[in-house]
């Protein structure tokens, strides 16, 4: 991978190491954010298990949507660390900063993301018996209400961060 970069010798003498093709960032996103993949795939296995063992069922259904909020936020989340590297590129002796932020923006939903994991988890673990599906359902909805939550949050920290929405 270090043949992708190129250094660039900023005016204080320090160095920073840049990716010569910017097609190539959805690809070292990975290196900035080493808990992002991780935690995702925790929260979709999670659900993945809910949706397989309901399949067909209004639990199955609502399941296999939150699954498929959870794989968009995935996506906007890469989008989001685009934009912060391609910024980054303009100038990296100066922009630095706002990467780290945007980095910093991606580990706070990383955490969230680590909340919503754990409650899936936890329903997953409980006997049909111990918890009927009205409250498994509505478990469901305020989960979604908490992707909900995340992903509007992405909206006001790119608009924040870039001046520009992602629609």
């Amino acid at each position: 991978m270090c043949g992708d970069f190129r250094e660039v010798k900023c005016v204080d003498g320090s160095v920073r190491l840049v990716l010569k093709n910017l097609e190539k960032i959805p690809k070292i996103f990975g290196q900035y954010v080493p808990e992002w993949q991780f935690k995702l795939n925790g929260v979709l296995k999670a659900t993945q298990e809910t949706i397989t063992a309901n399949v067909g069922t209004e639990l199955g259904k609502k399941a296999t949507k939150l699954y498929d909020e959870v794989d968009q936020l995935n996506s906007r989340s890469i989008s989001l660390f685009t934009m912060g590297y391609i910024q980054f590129t303009t100038n990296p002796c100066s922009n630095d900063k706002k990467l780290d932020e945007t980095i910093s923006k991606i580990n706070e939903m990383i955490n969230r993301l680590s909340e919503i994991q754990l409650e899936v988890e936890h329903m997953n673990q409980q006997p049909a018996e111990q918890e009927p599906l009205e409250a498994k359902l509505e478990k469901i909805d305020t989960l979604e209400s908490k992707i909900t939550s995340i992903d509007d949050q992405f909206d006001s920290q790119i608009f924040s961060l870039f001046g520009v929405p992602i629609e």
